[in-house]
Parts: C-alpha cells; structure tokens; sequence
C-alpha cells in the first residue's frame, strides 16, 4: 500500500517518513516526543541558552543601556584581505541617535558574541560609518564598525626595499612600525632583495601573501598573517553530518563544484639575472594541489622574482587562490561561536563533498529571532593538507595553535564546545 506525504509523519531530524495510518496514538505522541527530545538537546546540549553580545563603546560597557534598543548585532570575519565587520542596528524612538548619542569619527568600540554562558571576542572595531532612517515603523540607526585601523600611516604609500631578509623578519618589521602583533604560521622564504614599490603597507603585504601561498588580515591590534596549507591541516572544529541528529544544527546548505572555475596549470616567466635569460616555472592543478580538472586553462603570470623555487612558489599560490573556487558551499546553522574564518569543518554524508573545507568566511547575526551563523567554505585537497603538515613554519602570537586563528574548542554532535 502506498502512502502520500499528507498521510505520514516526517521526522528530519531522524531520517524517517512514518505512515499515521499504521501508528497507535500513543506511539505517535511517544516518536514525536523523543524526536523533540533530541531536538532540545541538539539545539541547547540539554538547556536553553540564550543568545547574548556585549558592546564597550569608547571604553565604557554601554550593555545594558541600549540592549532594549536593539534590533541586530552582526559579526563578518573574514579570512584574508578584507577587514573584519560589525554592525549594529538599533531603535532611534526618542532622537538620542541623532544628538547626544551620535557617534564620531573614530570611536572605537569592541564587541564580544554568542550565549549567555559562553561569549566570544569579536574584536574591536572604528566606526566606518553610520546612518538613520524611518519610516512608518519608526526610526532606526545603524553604525558599521572596521576591524582595521583607520591609522594615515597604514594607508601611507611607501617605497621599501628589503635585503636579505626572510618572510617573517619582513612581516614582523612592518607589524612593529605599526605597532601590532604578528599572529600566525608564516613559511620563512629568504629575499635576497624584494621591494614595496610606492604601495601601503596593507597592500604590500597581501601582495606577499597572495605571492606565496598565505592568508593576511589585520584584526584590531594583531596582524594575522599565516599559510593557506597550515590553515587547512588543522583539526576539524565540527563534523556537519547530513543524516545524523547533528543535522539539527544546520538550517539550510549549497554546494558547488564548478571545473570552469579552475585552471590546468600556471606558468611564470622571469628574467634570471645568473642566467642572462628568460626562464619559467610551472604549477600543475593535479600535481602540485591535488585537485584535478578537466580545464584546459592554463594561468600565464608575469612577475618579478629572483630564482627558480620562487617562481614555483608564486605559480603554485596563485593557481590555487584560483583553483579553490572549484568547490565551494554556503552553510546556515544554529549559532556557532567556534565556527570562524580559518577554522576547518569536515563534512560527513554529502557523497562527493565529504571531506574537510576551510572557512572563508563566517557570520554571526543575533536578532530578536534568535542566533544565526553563516559561513562561506572551500574544499581542502588531501596534497593540500599533506603539505600543511609538512609546512617548515615559524609561528608567532599567543593563539593556543599559533597560526593565526583562535581555538575556541571543538563543537560535539551535541553542540557542545569542549575545549
């Protein structure tokens, strides 16, 4: 005998389609109360937690003085080359917004995400801009918030030449004129000689980073700036499993895999000054990163490098900065606080997209509805995370890894975080 959806039970969370017709009452009201049940302690790991932020404004903890009036609160971390953002939306009813309350240029503000119990640093933010509007529903203010300084002398075009000197010792020399902390993984390739020509010092280094196979961000105080392959060898923070009661957690997902996306290799042709004479260096997709095309696109670069192992290196980074684009996804969940860029997730049950993929980007929104997060990822290959291991790395900071990105702990099927 056959049945339509109208005449069953579908419990998503178990994975079963029950017919009403061949179920008791009592069975019924005993299925749906354990699926319930298990929906409770996905969601909650066994109670209710309640959504929460902290905002410290210019210093002082404004909280609880405008917690009333607020509609949003939304964290963007981004994993390389941007800056990090938040945003806060806020009832303006009686005007303050617009008088005693409006903010200025520069003010700084720090804001902290997450549970009741468990709240995580964002980061603090400059005040980027900031705006009112009303309508019939009433007026609101909205202040947007940048992770990086707002400082002349980062956004000051300079031109610098480096001798003798090594990745790190680059990177480091420009976080210390800046004042800023180094954090992250960096594979200390030597210069003989490379110059920042008439660029900021921001754009220098994510031109480095970019060259070299390494992610890059300032973040409030710290700049990160870490290698692309030690990011994706780290330990999954969760396994997404598409079938199992973990499932719960994840509210709706897209995954793409796109061949036109990628190239078959990439090819860098220098003059080589030992030489006298134009050479080149090739990257190949299967090869050097493991990921295999059907593409007969081919990367043609033309850059100036010093010898050999360089030109690989800036064939490799740039075909890969590229060729990440093959597989890609968008996942909604349940808020997350673990979940941010960087981080590494491992998917399980989604048949050619199981394997572990790097964050790219994550987004936290805490609405009067509840906590979301949202998070952008890219596969990592099995020759991409065999070469993180493999990494010869100096690492800087005070992150429990020292690559750059904080361990906020491992989220179990339960959605519990263990440290």
């Amino acid at each position: 005998m056959g049945y339509s959806y109208v005449d069953c039970l579908w419990l998503s969370g178990l994975g079963i389609l029950f017919p009403f017709s061949v179920l008791g009452n009592e069975i019924l009201m005993d299925i749906i109360g354990t699926a319930a049940g298990m929906i409770g302690g996905i969601l909650s790991g066994g109670g209710v937690l309640q959504p929460a932020f902290r905002v410290i404004y210019q210093g002082k903890d404004i909280t609880a003085a405008f917690a009333p009036q607020v509609l949003s609160v939304h964290y963007t971390d981004k994993r390389h080359g941007e800056a990090d953002e938040a945003t806060l939306s806020l009832q303006n009813s009686d005007g303050r917004w617009l008088q005693a309350w409006a903010p200025d240029d520069g003010d700084v503000f720090s804001l902290y995400y997450g549970y009741a119990d468990n709240q995580v640093f964002a980061g603090e933010f400059t005040v980027d801009e900031w705006s009112v509007s009303g309508d019939s529903g009433g007026d609101k203010v909205e202040i947007k918030g940048l992770a990086a300084s707002k400082k002349q002398e980062l956004r000051t075009k300079n031109t610098v030449a480096y001798e003798k000197s090594k990745l790190s010792e680059i990177v480091g020399k420009i976080a210390a004129k800046h004042g800023l902390s180094v954090e992250g993984a960096i594979e200390d390739l030597p210069f003989e000689r490379i110059t920042q020509h008439g660029e900021r010092d921001l754009e220098f280094l994510k031109r480095l980073a970019d060259d070299y196979g390494h992610y890059f961000s300032v973040k409030g105080k710290k700049l990160v700036f870490t290698s692309r392959d030690a990011l994706r060898a780290r330990q999954p923070v969760m396994v997404i499993d598409r079938l199992a009661a973990a499932g719960q957690m994840l509210k709706n997902y897209s995954l793409r895999k796109a061949d036109h996306a990628a190239s078959k290799s990439a090819k860098v042709k220098f003059q080589n000054p030992r030489r006298k004479a134009l050479v080149g260096q090739k990257a190949d997709s299967a090869e050097d990163l493991g990921v295999v095309t059907s593409t007969g696109d081919i990367m043609k670069i033309d850059v100036r490098v010093e010898n050999d192992d360089q030109a690989k290196r800036v064939a490799k980074s740039r075909l890969d900065s590229k060729n990440a684009q093959k597989w890609t996804g968008n996942m909604s969940l349940v808020g997350l606080p673990a979940l941010v860029a960087g981080a590494v997730v491992k998917l399980a049950n989604f048949g050619v997209f199981d394997g572990e993929w790097l964050i790219a980007q994550s987004e936290h929104s805490i609405e009067r509805s509840g906590y979301e997060t949202n998070i952008e990822i890219e596969k990592a290959s099995a020759k991409n995370i065999a070469d993180g291991k493999a990494a010869k790395t100096v690492k800087s900071g005070q992150t429990a890894k020292d690559d750059g990105i904080e361990d906020l702990g491992v989220i179990d099927a339960g959605g519990n975080i263990t440290k």
